[in-house]
């Protein structure tokens, strides 16, 4: 048998210095955050260092999740404090992650920081073991009435978004209190065994180790049963590894009331978006009994309920029978939602208040119905939107083949709002609007009593919806695996007849 050889110390030094020349070639001419650099510093881990530091918020303002991975096993601590001296120290849970995950980390980390003061800058290390991470920083969230937060909405967003570094621009300058994703990540968080999911944690790092990064699945993660979804990420109000029943969950910000719901289990699980249902209800129940001190309820879920007709895709969302309607538009409306957020449509879309397919007034001054908007910009680099048909029920659209986008909430306070969607080239306002609510909404006793009869009778999705999403998830992964762009029209064809 043949002995493998090695190279000698002084080969294996030229090697490394000819690489390391190679790789700062590389970086001037792509730049640092091109696919190509990404790839190089995938294969150069380190098992011992901390990768993909990112945090959450907890089951209450004075707390934060904070989540990383590693090569090697070891035991998960956070060493934190108001200054850089770190003088406390939290552990956490460590869990093996492997299946469909054979070449990403397979050491998952997660501490729960807890009692923090509010409004307050935290200085902190992630641990494994002897290996600490460099220092990161968050603000926890204020309770003052008078507070006005900021947060960034985006959807669909893969490793070579554009938005990435614009978004962390501006979380580093401070004036942002969380993220919120909406559904589909890195496209895909199992794709290359993993390896796709790993990189894009490590890309909004930067983003999302300073500031709350709020999530939802979408249905890019429903693969395995959302497990990689359930592994990477913990959100509110649920154990970890997040459990299919636990897809859901809300948070108060400021004089807001967001709510974050699963859109895939209606096809995938309708089992499971009978609970879900059941939780919705009674948190927007509860929602309204506390109007006087958050009069705005928004909803962010991936896939819309309405969106314009494609000249590429059929979507559940502008055909007439949706399952996602039938289950829980009249329950919104009911409800007196505000503002409906999602993705899936890669393209951006901002709707007059709409009920049952009917615009019911042509601005947002106190608005009769949920304004639904869809910011999914970002996607475009995966498969870009396009349009040949207008929509009488927007009030703002736009489908680009080259310019990303994302958007900016603000709650100003208990009466006005404020949205603004940026290119991220530029930060030139693509969309602006103005939400005026002046008239505290009001939902009576009745109108609840008629919506869970209602409710009771909803049929979640038959077995022809079923199978179909079934379906079109396996053939979106087998075309993304083999680095498609696009289904083929053939493809196209049999869905619109499968969903006859």
């Amino acid at each position: 048998m043949m002995r493998k050889r090695y190279p000698s110390d002084t080969s294996w030094g030229c090697n490394k210095k000819h690489l390391a020349i190679f790789m700062i070639i590389l970086m001037l001419l792509f730049g640092i955050s091109s696919p190509l650099w990404n790839l190089f510093a995938r294969v150069s881990h380190d098992g011992s260092k901390p990768y993909q530091v990112h945090i959450s918020l907890g089951d209450t303002l004075s707390e934060m999740t904070v989540m990383w991975a590693t090569v090697v096993e070891g035991e998960a601590g956070v060493l934190y404090g108001k200054s850089s001296q770190l003088d406390q120290v939290a552990l956490g849970e460590s869990k093996k992650f492997v299946k469909t995950n054979e070449e990403g980390m397979h050491n998952i980390h997660r501490v729960q920081l807890r009692n923090l003061e509010l409004d307050t800058v935290y200085y902190y290390k992630v641990r494994t073991g002897r290996y600490s991470s460099r220092t990161f920083s968050f603000r926890t969230l204020s309770e003052d009435s008078n507070w006005t937060p900021e947060v960034i909405i985006l959807a669909d967003m893969g490793s070579s978004s554009k938005c990435i570094r614009p978004v962390q621009t501006q979380v580093q300058r401070g004036n942002i209190s969380a993220v919120f994703h909406v559904g589909d990540f890195a496209y895909n968080l199992n794709s290359n065994g993993g390896e796709r999911g790993d990189e894009f944690l490590n890309r909004i790092e930067g983003i999302a180790s300073r500031t709350p990064y709020m999530t939802c699945p979408g249905d890019h993660e429903a693969f395995d049963k959302f497990m990689h979804y359930m592994y990477r990420f913990s959100m509110p109000h649920s154990p970890w590894p997040i459990p299919l029943d636990k897809l859901w969950y809300s948070i108060n910000i400021g004089q807001a009331h967001f709510v974050f719901y699963s859109t895939a289990l209606y096809q995938s699980n309708p089992e499971v978006a009978k609970i879900q249902n059941d939780w919705l209800f009674k948190d927007l129940s509860q929602a309204n009994k506390e109007r006087t001190l958050r009069p705005w309820i928004i909803v962010l879920g991936h896939k819309p309920l309405y969106c314009s007709k494609s000249v590429k895709f059929t979507q559940e969302c502008n055909i007439k029978d949706s399952v996602i309607r039938e289950n829980v538009e009249r329950m919104f409306y009911d409800f007196k939602v505000n503002l409906i957020f999602s993705g899936h449509v890669h393209a951006y879309e901002r709707y007059y208040p709409l009920y049952e397919n009917v615009v019911m007034q042509r601005n947002y001054i106190n608005p009769v119905a949920p304004v639904s908007i869809i910011t999914a910009l970002t996607g475009i680099s995966v498969v870009p939107e396009s349009y040949d048909e207008e929509n009488p029920r927007t009030a703002y659209r736009m489908a680009s083949e080259n310019r990303e986008a994302f958007g900016k909430l603000k709650i100003i306070n208990s009466t006005h709002l404020s949205w603004e969607v940026v290119y991220s080239d530029t930060l030139q306002s693509l969309d602006k609007m103005l939400m005026v609510q002046t008239k505290l909404p009001i939902v009576t006793e009745e109108t609840i009593s008629r919506l869970k009869s209602y409710m009771k009778d909803r049929i979640l999705a038959d077995a022809k919806w079923v199978l179909t999403e079934k379906i079109h998830s396996t053939l979106y992964l087998i075309l993304y695996l083999f680095g498609l762009s696009a289904i083929p029209t053939f493809l196209i064809v049999l869905f619109k007849f499968l969903r006859k």
